[in-house]
Parts: C-alpha cells; structure tokens; sequence
C-alpha cells in the first residue's frame, strides 16, 4: 500500500495518467533548463570579463606617463613575426574561402543586423582612410623639389577641409546614426576610434588624449544605442523588452563600457584643468551607457532567478 501511494503522488506531481507507462516524462524541468541557461551566462560572463580586462591592459597611458617605447615608432616588431617566412599557396584548394570568412563576419549580430547597410558603413571608412592617405602623401611627396600639396595648393586644402569635416562627423555624430540605422554594437563602437588612431598614426605616438577619451565615450554610448535598436528591430516596435536580451551583445556592450570608462577615469585623473573642461561637456553620454546597461542587467537578472523562485514556492 505504502509504494502504491508513493507511485500515485508521483503521478500527480508529473502528470501521468494511469495509462502512461512513466512516472515522469523525459523533457528537463523549468528548474533544470534555468540552472543551464544561468552556467551558461556565467561562462560568457567569465569570458567577458577576461576580454575586459585585456582591454583595459591594452589602454594607452596618458600623455605624461608614456616614454618613448610605447609610441608607434619606437615599437618594434615581435621576433616570432619578423623571424616568420610563409610558404606560397601554389594551388587554388590551399586558399581559404575569403568570401564566405566575409560573409559571415558582415553578418555578425555584433556587426550589423543587415549585410548591405554594413558593407557600406565599411566602405564609407574605407574611403576615409583613402582620404587621409591622399592628404597625408600630399605633404610628403615631392615634384620637381616642391612638396605636392604646395603645387596643387587649392585641391589640397579642399582636401582637408571635406577630411576635417568627415572626420567630426564620425567621431560624434556617425557612430550614433549606425546604431540606429543597423544595430551593430561592435562597429558603432569601433567608429568614432578610426579617425583617432589615423590621428595618431600621423603623429607617431600611442597616447591616451583628449581626441581617443571622446572616442571611447561616443563609442561606448553610441553601442549602447545599437544593443537597444537591435532589440527593437527584432521586436517589430519601440517595445525593445518584449524580445528575450542578446547575451553576447549585452556582454560585449558592458566590457566596452567598463573599458571605455577605465580609460576615460585614468584620462581625466591625469589631464590638466583646461584640457578636462574640454572634456566636460561630453561627461553627459556617460548617462547613456550606465542606463542602458544596468536596465539590461536588471532584466537578465531577473529572468535568471525568477523561474527559480516560482518553483521554490510551488
């Protein structure tokens, strides 16, 4: 009698009739798909961290803290590189299939949430490099003894204005209209630093100023920006709740936020008074980051720990 009873409160608890063979079915519980799905952000979140904290490493100094050897002209090459002879790929099924590599990159969800709209944001990049290739030459080579830019003075100085002009748009105001025109929260991030490491290309120096601790806010707010209208793009409305959180791209947004705000503290600890107030008026943006993050946060935690709790009290 004592193990009829248990096997019958056994069927009620899992729902089995008398006519079903199992006690309990075979499909995992509310309970054990919960405790997979929270490792499973635990290890992303684990991995995030690492990456975050490589980035930070990789962060510049400020300007009165970086000696010679940490500018771009002192580097040299690793030994392992310079020492690495390649064999010449003689047959055409050695090659990799560079098409399909670009294919998927372009479709990437940290990308871009539509291929097209990211291969031009690409190419619109691609032709600001052109253009500081172009302006760059222009002060270096020489015709006839003359430099080129003095010959062709007009064209030159056209030149640089439309680079000047590109170049603000895409450190302030590019990075948030991708965002919003295709999600992509690596590239819209990855924007506004592109004119500043062409900056300090020209310069030769690897330095934490005030032209990359601007590139690094409007990046990290501008990828905050993405991460919300990849969810409403996914939503169908401005409801950008209602679509289950994007683990990877919350965990990228927050390591390039947390990056973004250990450069900018160490920038603004070091900077002159005149130099920070510059910086001032961008401190804003930092509203953008910090509320989206933590909202997203909230939400992740809550939907990870929730189902717990209804079973516990069932």
């Amino acid at each position: 009698m004592g193990s009829e009873h248990t096997t019958n409160d056994r069927r009620r608890r899992c729902g089995a009739t008398a006519a079903d063979p199992g006690i309990c079915s075979s499909t995992p519980s509310t309970a054990e798909v919960t405790v997979s799905t929270r490792r499973s952000l635990l290890r992303k979140a684990g991995l995030a961290g690492v990456g975050t904290i490589v980035g930070a490493a990789l962060l510049p100094s400020p300007p009165d803290e970086t000696d010679s050897s940490g500018t771009v002209e002192a580097a040299e090459p690793p030994a392992a590189v310079a020492d690495w002879v390649d064999e010449p790929i003689t047959d055409e099924s050695d090659a990799p299939d560079a098409t399909a590599s670009i294919g998927v990159a372009l479709d990437h969800p940290l990308v871009g949430r539509y291929r097209r709209r990211t291969a031009l944001t690409i190419a619109y990049l691609g032709g600001l490099v052109a253009m500081f290739v172009t302006s760059y030459l222009g002060a270096q080579v020489t015709v006839g003894g003359d430099v080129l830019d003095t010959v062709s003075s007009k064209g030159f100085d056209a030149l640089s204005m439309v680079f000047i002009a590109f170049v603000t748009l895409t450190l302030l105001v590019v990075p948030f209209c991708y965002a919003l025109w295709n999600g992509g929260p690596g590239l819209a991030a990855l924007l506004p630093v592109v004119p500043v490491a062409l900056g300090d290309l020209v310069v030769g120096s690897y330095v934490l100023g005030l032209d990359l601790a601007t590139g690094l806010t409007v990046g990290a707010s501008a990828a905050a920006v993405a991460l919300v209208a990849a969810d409403a793009r996914r939503a169908g409305s401005l409801r950008f709740w209602a679509v289950p959180i994007d683990d990877d791209g919350l965990l990228f947004v927050t390591a390039v936020s947390i990056v973004a705000a250990f450069g900018v503290a160490r920038f603004v600890a070091a900077a002159p008074a005149y130099v920070y107030e510059w910086y001032a008026p961008f401190g804003g943006l930092w509203l953008v980051p910090a509320g989206i993050v933590g909202s997203y946060w909230l939400r992740r935690l809550r939907s990870a720990w929730q189902p717990r709790t209804n079973t516990t009290a069932d």
